[in-house]
Order: structure tokens, then C-alpha cells, then sequence
């Protein structure tokens, strides 16, 4: 139990156990698993939410709140959820992409490091293949204002100036066709990089 704000809480990783009996979706499952992990410098969670700074939980507290209640309903889907959290992931858009790309049969992209493109500049995909130099990013509805579109334009230019290509996935990935058009415009990239090494 943790206690915020006077209220006695469950840890947020024992909630996520607990969710696993509400949330029948394994993706879903993954999704709240990476985001007990959203890494230090993370975006902010919104005031509504109680708990404390990035990250809620480690991936030792999980297993040790999986130890713990090893025989609790529920647990097998847990135990799979658990081998597909990472650390870092941003936000359920990024897990969502992560999740596409495995299920494709395509090799784990890294989440969220950064990575150096020459001695004096460095950028944080959200998901990159080192490589072949691919940059994966999400781009979602916040990405249309101004101040973001124009960061986007600057980061991926970045990435194309010294030669990485970016790939690009938007809201669409939440339908099959647009599933389909992200993981074409993946494979593409990884057939015309891996002809350049």
C-alpha cells in the first residue's frame, strides 16, 4: 500500500496485476504495464493523476508484486504482458506501434534512447533501429500544432540530413488499413537501408 494525498492506495504495480483481471485486451494490458515504466524525462501525466514522478514502478516491483501473488487470478496474463514491457515507452500510441512491428514478425525496435547523429547533436526517437539507422515515430493529433509540427519538421530533417530515415505512424494505425500502410512504409525502409550497409 502507498498513501497519496491522505488515501490509502494500492502500489501502482500491484494495480496493474489487478487489471489483468478487468482488461481482457493483451495490448491494453502491455500498454498499462509500459506506463507504470515512462522513463524520468518523460511527459508529464496530468494533474488528475496521483503518484509519484516517472516512473511509477520498476521492473523489479513488478516482479516482485508478481512473486508476491503468483497465484492470483489473472496471473498468466500477467505473465506474458510482463515479457512484453519496456522501459521508456512514452505513452500507449508508442506500445500500440511496438506492438505492431513484433507482431509483424519484424525485429524490436530500441524504445526511447537517445541517439547521437554526429559528435554535437542528438535526438530521441521513439522507436529506432540503430542498425539501419530507421527512426520510428508517432505522430499523433498533438502533433498538428504549430510549435510541435514545426519540431517534427527540425527532427526529422535531422535524422535525414545524416543519414537515417525516419517512418512515420499516425492515429490511422488504429485501423487495419492503416496498420498495413505503417508496416509497408517499415519494410521499405529496412529493405532500402539494409542495402545501404
Amino acid at each position: 500500500m502507498v498513501e497519496a494525498d491522505g488515501h490509502r492506495l494500492t502500489t501502482p504495480e500491484r494495480t496493474w496485476l489487478d487489471l489483468a483481471t478487468q482488461i481482457h485486451d493483451p495490448l491494453r494490458l502491455v500498454a498499462a504495464g509500459d506506463a507504470l515504466l515512462q522513463r524520468q524525462d518523460g511527459p508529464l501525466r496530468g494533474i488528475e493523476v496521483l503518484g509519484r514522478p516517472h516512473p511509477l514502478a520498476t521492473l523489479a516491483d513488478i516482479d516482485a508484486a508478481m512473486a508476491r501473488r503468483r497465484r492470483t487470478k489473472g496471473i498468466n496474463a500477467v505473465r506474458r504482458a510482463r515479457e512484453l514491457i519496456r522501459a521508456g515507452v512514452d505513452s500507449a500510441a508508442e506500445t500500440r506501434v511496438r506492438m505492431l512491428i513484433l507482431q509483424a514478425g519484424l525485429p524490436e525496435p530500441v524504445v526511447n534512447q537517445e541517439v547521437w547523429l554526429s559528435p554535437t547533436l542528438k535526438r530521441r526517437p521513439d522507436l529506432h533501429y540503430p542498425g539501419w539507422r530507421i527512426a520510428i515515430q508517432y505522430d499523433g493529433r498533438h502533433h498538428g500544432e504549430n510549435t510541435q509540427l514545426n519540431s517534427d519538421i527540425h527532427r526529422d530533417s535531422d535524422f535525414t540530413d545524416h543519414g537515417w530515415e525516419s517512418v512515420k505512424a499516425a492515429d490511422d494505425i488504429y485501423t487495419a488499413r492503416g496498420e498495413q500502410l505503417f508496416l509497408e512504409r517499415l519494410r521499405r525502409a529496412i529493405q532500402r537501408q539494409a542495402s545501404v550497409d
